[in-house]
């Protein structure tokens, strides 16, 4: 399996335990890539005195095919990291379920943060199937970034993200993403192709965290459902103040209950 590119967000200061201490992960969500996580990295990385890693996946601004599905990137990114602790948003938290479930020996601990672990009802799974399907098709019709850029503020005015400002959304980095790359990158891992995982993360024996925002009624209700079923094996993280893309609105909040559960885990 090839490889991912990364880039790496170094700490303020010298880490002191580099050689012991596992990588850290950092995944975007869709229509994102690293530069937009750039920010959020650069906080985290001081906060925890530790390098954090940023991938830009397959159809997010990376030379890798856009047509790979979850089990391939997940394949990908263990194959480049090894053992490491792997932060998600959204798509990527997808992605790093994938990485704990297929390849345990990488994932030393797992942050997911408002990510799907998968439609059971088939009438919800068609319905995401069809939104999916009409999404990537108007994406695959963009010509130009003034498109692209109309079409990310329609997407991300949705009620999911709460109103959220398009400076918190780093709309400008997501537009060196090609339109038609994100359509084939939906089309092999949207969330209607994606197996129900809950048992499967039920089972995992590592360190595991999920964030959602207090605003975020979806992810909310998923997050205490996925309590529900792993108990102890669980620790959930709601963000004050805070929509779906807790990491733009509420970064600093963010870093550091991730940095307080990084430490507690002994991660």
């Amino acid at each position: 399996m090839a490889k991912i590119l990364f880039h790496t967000i170094a700490p303020s200061a010298i880490p002191t335990k580099l050689q012991d201490e596992n990588k850290i992960v950092l995944i975007h969500g869709f229509t994102q890539n690293a530069k937009t996580l750039t920010p959020f990295a650069r906080l985290l990385a001081k906060l925890t005195n530790r390098p954090l890693h940023l991938v830009d996946l397959p159809g997010h601004n990376s030379q890798n095919p856009p047509n790979l599905n979850l089990r391939e990137i997940a394949e990908m990114l263990g194959d480049t990291f090894g053992s490491a602790v792997f932060i998600g948003y959204s798509l990527g938290g997808r992605i790093a379920y994938h990485i704990a479930i297929h390849r345990p020996e990488a994932a030393a601990g797992l942050i997911a943060i408002g990510a799907n672990p998968g439609l059971i009802d088939s009438s919800a799974l068609q319905s995401r199937r069809e939104s999916d399907e009409k999404l990537a098709l108007s994406l695959s019709q963009i010509t130009n970034e003034a498109e692209l850029r109309k079409f990310l503020m329609k997407w991300l005015s949705a009620p999911i993200f709460g109103g959220i400002h398009p400076d918190q959304a780093q709309i400008g980095s997501r537009l060196v993403n090609e339109p038609i790359k994100l359509a084939q990158s939906l089309k092999s891992t949207g969330l209607a192709g994606q197996s129900y995982l809950l048992e499967e993360l039920a089972s995992l024996k590592v360190p595991f965290a999920y964030l959602y925002g207090q605003n975020d009624a979806k992810f909310g209700q998923i997050g205490h459902l996925m309590k529900e079923r792993l108990r102890d094996n669980l620790d959930l993280i709601e963000v004050a103040s805070s929509g779906h893309y807790l990491l733009g609105e509420r970064p600093y909040e963010c870093a550091i209950a991730i940095s307080q559960f990084l430490t507690a885990s002994n991660i």
